[in-house]
């Protein structure tokens, strides 16, 4: 549907353009508002926890407004809101490095994400800095979509969001192994604000003519993400919990869903390295700090990252995931390295054997 917008409507400059990207995705809102959830009974209990979240960040980095705008049946509503919030053509995106003559092109795309995420009731973020006409009250604006009650309606769902999987195979996994609700919707609102406080403070996601570059800075920023939320969760706690083990587990299942992007065990585990006290009293910026400290230590450099995915790419063929076609260059970019493999599988057939109690044996050797 986003591709039916024309390009007189999408030129910076019209002052219908958000207008126009609302009326073009417009067509399927009664749809969406048809097949929508009903309520659910601990709707306030998530919506308080994910508002209680946003105070602590409105409260730490007050240079930053964070706004939580729910999809699915409502995003229309929050389309409106999200327009009102970026206030003009005047808006810059602050997610990634771009000259000055693709502004307009950058914010164009940008918005056509969020609305894209917001339809489809999925999570992300994304940091702008508002225009003149904003409705904002701080010159920068930390945009969530993401909706608490979907996300947090029970454990299995909290699980399933991480792992898209049948509903029959998820309910194969233990129930002391699925991800507890509310602690995974902390999880995941200290993973999206991650998104927009590391833009903000230590930089945008930078340019670069490398081919495979984006996917690689998907990589070092979703372990950054990672790092933060487990270190956030273990200043909070004190101690190891069953919660950061039932992460890493499914973690390392993310080959299941082709997306060796989000493959973040190693950081999440630096995390749990540290002594149990080192981060308890330490503030939202000073963690921000130790996840990328983690995430140097963790990510490779672009020509080892090649070498992953290719390794990443060999062990979703032998245990029978599909490759996506977008990705055969970037499996075919550089040599599987042996020891990685290893790593992957050996990740990958503990963790199932241990959710779902059957351990799948690989259909090729490994790479030599």
């Amino acid at each position: 549907m986003l591709g039916e917008l024309t390009s007189e409507q999408a030129m910076p400059g019209n002052p219908n353009r958000w207008t126009a990207l609302l009326a073009v995705l417009a067509i399927s809102a009664a749809a969406a508002t048809a097949a929508g959830p009903a309520a659910r009974p601990d709707a306030p209990t998530s919506q308080a926890v994910l508002d209680r979240r946003l105070d602590l960040y409105n409260g730490t980095f007050r240079d930053i407004l964070f706004v939580q705008l729910p999809g699915g049946e409502d995003w229309l509503e929050s389309g409106r809101a999200f327009e009102e919030l970026l206030g003009g053509d005047d808006a810059t995106n602050l997610d990634y490095e771009h000259p000055p003559d693709l502004r307009e092109d950058l914010l164009t795309a940008s918005v056509h994400r969020v609305l894209f995420m917001l339809r489809h009731n999925a999570s992300s973020s994304a940091l702008f800095r508002v225009g003149e006409a904003s409705a904002a009250t701080r010159t920068h604006v930390c945009v969530i979509t993401l909706d608490p009650q979907g996300v947090a309606q029970d454990d299995v769902h909290s699980t399933a969001h991480l792992l898209g999987l049948s509903p029959e195979l998820l309910a194969e996994i233990p129930p002391e192994m699925r991800l507890d609700r509310l602690d995974f919707l902390r999880f995941l609102v200290d993973h999206e604000v991650f998104h927009c406080i590391d833009a903000h403070y230590l930089g945008p996601v930078p340019m670069s003519d490398r081919e495979h570059w984006g996917r690689y800075m998907l990589y070092c920023n979703e372990n950054g993400a990672d790092a933060y939320a487990a270190a956030m969760h273990l200043a909070e706690h004190g101690e190891r919990t069953r919660f950061l083990r039932n992460v890493t587990r499914i973690r390392a299942l993310c080959l299941f869903n082709a997306d060796p992007e989000h493959a973040t065990c190693r950081a999440i585990r630096a995390v749990e390295r540290l002594d149990d006290q080192a981060l308890t009293g330490l503030t939202p910026r000073e963690l921000l700090a130790v996840a990328d400290r983690i995430r140097d230590h963790v990510v490779p450099d672009y020509g080892r990252y090649l070498g992953y995915r290719a390794s990443a790419c060999r062990v979703m063929q032998d245990i029978g995931i599909a490759v996506p076609a977008a990705d055969e260059g970037l499996c075919h970019a550089a040599e599987p390295d042996p020891a990685v493999y290893r790593e992957l599988m050996e990740s990958f057939r503990k963790s199932h054997a241990e959710l779902f109690g059957q351990i799948p044996e690989p259909q090729a050797r490994e790479p030599e």
